[in-house]
């Protein structure tokens, strides 16, 4: 590509900015509100599903694209018209999980803090799972416990007894002693409570229970399916993790899993003080809010320079003049008045236009005799800026009178 071809490309953008009218209304505020919210719900489920290869590998072939087009690329534009299709059905078929993970949080979006208010868990409580999972690390017990966030995880669970017992120490151990049926499952904490003990959990598609386990694949594939927080006791080596957003980590101390476990539990009951929720609003995902305002923004302009730069039409009310007119003769009964003009041209070139800059000039310097005619109007007799382009006109002719004014002598 030559550095003329660039340059020319760069004075045109330009060129297009400073003439550009980028008027801005209520509408469009609320256009970039919500365009806006669908950015940030995509970053969130991105970020959550730990999916941003996703977005790497398609904003490369996005600006391969784009940079065909721009530069008429012919054999790379018409390579990926083709495939584009057969490309979109491969993503679909490929991450089909996450496709569906995205409407199965969309459907959980009414469990949002300032909606629906959860019950934190009681010092004692919070204490005597801590004292237990101590106990299961000692004498190599495996464990598994889900304390759900503010997402539903009904549909990802499977199996398991209702118990809805209060939590304790002993209980806990009997749960999940080897001798017990349901030992091997997880158990679901909810309002203080066991809701249910010997539960099927989701297997991570991330990480083979092979080398993992089975209890950590489980634990990592419901924090990848909701916002769970869960705790993980190794059966062969007694070593504590806890999983969040999709992520293992392993914890040395139970301080750090009960700092942990705190700070889940803290981020389910915010301040209810509007002070408090306004704050986390404008803290809470800073990167992704400013990303998907900017996203936003610079689709906004450039959807509207594109409206700036492109040919519109637009039809307006052209009236009817006349001249050389002779003197002591006048114009009557004229039909039409007026005629309706379509014009093709910028937008910005629209803007420009002041009253009575289209007119329809009829010139009757070789038609002076009284009466009636009738004449065939064309497209030379009507008077546009030169900016602009006639795309039709109606109607093609117009009736009118020539009638010689009676002058009055006095007397």
């Amino acid at each position: 590509m030559k550095f003329a071809s660039i340059t020319e490309l760069y004075q045109s953008l330009i060129l297009s900015l400073s003439q550009a009218d980028f008027s801005f209304g209520i509408k469009d505020f609320f256009d970039i509100l919500l365009i806006t919210s669908l950015f940030y719900i995509v970053f969130l489920l991105i970020k959550r599903t730990h999916s941003t290869f996703i977005v790497t590998g398609a904003t490369i072939f996005g600006l391969i694209y784009v940079i065909a087009k721009v530069f008429n690329l012919y054999i790379t534009r018409v390579f990926f018209q083709t495939i584009f299709p057969f490309f979109i059905f491969i993503i679909v078929v490929i991450f089909q999980r996450e496709i569906r993970y995205f409407f199965e949080w969309l459907a959980t979006w009414r469990s949002l803090s300032f909606l629906k208010q959860k019950s934190s868990l009681a010092e004692n409580t919070i204490n005597d799972i801590l004292a237990a999972v101590q106990k299961f690390k000692e004498t190599k017990t495996g464990a598994l416990i889900v304390f759900p966030g503010r997402q539903s995880i009904d549909q990802f669970v499977q199996g398991g007894t209702g118990l809805f017992g209060r939590i304790s120490f002993p209980l806990l151990l009997s749960i999940f002693d080897d001798s017990t049926p349901g030992h091997d499952g997880a158990i679901i904490i909810k309002d203080n409570r066991i809701e249910k003990f010997g539960v099927r959990l989701p297997l991570s598609d991330r990480f083979k229970s092979e080398v993992m386990g089975t209890r950590h694949c489980a634990g990592v594939g419901i924090s990848e399916r909701s916002d769970a927080f869960t705790i993980v006791v190794s059966e062969e080596r007694g070593i504590v993790s806890y999983t969040y957003k999709g992520m293992l980590t392993q914890t040395k101390e139970m301080i750090e899993l009960k700092d942990a476990l705190q700070g889940f539990l803290s981020d389910q009951i915010p301040d209810p003080t509007p002070r408090a929720r306004w704050h986390s609003l404008l803290t809470k995902n800073v990167g992704l809010k400013i990303g998907a305002i900017s996203l936003s923004t610079c689709i906004w302009f450039g959807f509207a320079l594109s409206a700036q730069s492109g040919i519109i039409n637009r039809q307006l009310v052209a009236q009817i003049e006349f001249k050389s007119v002779p003197k002591d003769y006048a114009v009557e009964l004229i039909t039409p008045k007026a005629i309706s003009v379509t014009l093709a041209g910028k937008n910005p070139d629209f803007k420009l236009l002041k009253e009575n800059s289209v007119r329809a000039i009829i010139d009757i310097k070789n038609n002076q005799t009284e009466g009636t005619e009738r004449l065939a109007l064309l497209e030379s007799m009507i008077d546009y800026p030169q900016e602009l382009q006639i795309v039709s006109f109606e109607p093609h002719t117009v009736k009118y009178s020539i009638k010689k004014i009676e002058v009055k002598e006095k007397q």
